[in-house]
């Protein structure tokens, strides 16, 4: 019974996320974007407008979701064991993070609504989460060794 409530709660969460990324149209980037392109209006919106920028963005809401969802687990007992950041492992995960944040923005949007866009039945959306699956699969195949080498 153990080996299904995993798969069963992951499916239930996901689709708890995509009925709300939906109905919400929760997009990730966007607030991140509007920090990078107009830093000036974001410092404006929190002076000025902070429950308009707490509306408008999704991190603080995902922030405290997390934190949430880490509690709950190490209060069940389960051992969360924080993964070894070096330095490399930071440069790399900086990298991979702009290179997906740029396609991102590029595309219109985050991975997350991307998934909801894709299943309204967008194009767009499928050619860029084909474009991610793929590149998911090619770092597995090719990549993965490579870069555990240097680090």
């Amino acid at each position: 019974m153990e080996g299904v409530v995993v798969p069963i709660v992951s499916f239930a969460v996901g689709l708890l996320a995509g009925y709300f990324g939906k109905r919400y149209q929760v997009c990730f980037v966007t607030p991140l974007r509007k920090f990078l392109v107009a830093p000036r209006i974001v410092a404006v919106q929190l002076r000025y407008d902070l429950k308009g920028f707490l509306e408008e963005s999704t991190l603080a809401a995902v922030f405290l979701g997390s934190l949430a969802a880490y509690l709950a687990v190490v209060l069940l007992g389960r051992p969360v064991a924080p993964s070894a950041l070096t330095l490399p492992h930071a440069m790399l995960s900086f990298i991979g993070g702009i290179i997906l944040g740029y396609f991102s923005m590029r595309a219109g949007g985050c991975p997350f609504k991307m998934h909801w866009r894709a299943g309204s039945g967008e194009k767009r959306a499928w050619w860029f989460l084909a474009g991610f699956y793929l590149g998911i699969i090619y770092y597995y195949l090719f990549l993965a060794d490579l870069v555990k080498a240097f680090l």
